[in-house]
This record gives structure tokens, sequence and C-alpha cells, in this order.
């Protein structure tokens, strides 16, 4: 196992101190109580994680997990490996609508306290064609 790299623990260090504001835990889980090893929020949080470090796949979300010293786990929740088969099952059962309200929420948080812009993240959005749709919120899809 080699270290995580020091950008990589810098964003760790700025995602995990803002992931309250995404309220998380109030995201419904669609799983069966039954033979759960981590909680809703923490594969979550260990996706959005993942991503924000780099990770294009779920696999090297999975691989950035096992990279992480034990305390950052415990920390995101997630006391052993999370493997990639997991968070996809997860993900593509969790409702969308309530996945996209807390980043977006998060988002709008981070635009109101000025950290980040207030601007779509990949420039104009392709499916806004007509002059209604100039100037409307970039975030609202």
């Amino acid at each position: 196992m080699h270290a995580v790299n020091a950008d990589r623990t810098r964003i760790l260090g700025v995602v995990l101190r803002r992931l309250p504001e995404l309220k998380l835990d109030q995201i419904d889980d669609p799983r069966s109580t039954r033979g759960q090893r981590h909680t809703l929020q923490s594969l979550l949080t260990m996706a959005i994680v993942g991503c924000a470090a780099g990770a294009k796949t779920l696999r090297q979300v999975e691989a950035f997990g096992e990279d992480l010293e034990p305390v950052v786990r415990r920390r995101i929740g997630v006391g052993r490996r999370v493997a990639d088969t997991t968070l996809r099952d997860v993900l593509v059962r969790v409702n969308p609508d309530h996945l996209r309200g807390a980043l977006r929420s998060g988002t709008k948080a981070r635009i109101r306290g000025k950290s980040i812009h207030d601007r779509a993240p990949f420039g104009p959005s392709p499916w806004r064609t007509s002059k209604r749709d100039e100037g409307a919120d970039p975030w609202q899809v």
C-alpha cells in the first residue's frame, strides 16, 4: 500500500470539513438493513471524497480508499475497504433527486460563502437553447 500524496490529503481535509453542509444523512437509504457493513452516508462520502481527489471510476475510488490511513477511513465512516461494486450498487439505487438536492444545496452554500464561483461548472449548458433560458440558474436542471 502506498501513501496518499499531499494534494489529495489537502483535498480530503477540505471536503471532509464541508461534508456536513451536504446533509447526506437525510438521504433515504434504499437498502435492506440486513447485511449492511457501511452506512449510506459513509458510502456516499467515500464516493464524493474519491471523486474530489481525482478518481474517475469507482475502481479508482476503491483504490483511493485503500490508500487512506485507518484514522481517515474511520472519520469517513468506513473501517475497511469499500468495494467498487458496493459503491455501484448503492449509487444506482439511491434516489437521484435526493442526491442531486444534497449536492446542489452544498454547492449553493459554497457559492454564498464565495468559496466557489456562481457559474455552471463546465460552461454554458448545451440544453439551454432559448432566450427564455438565458440568465436562468445554471444549477437547476
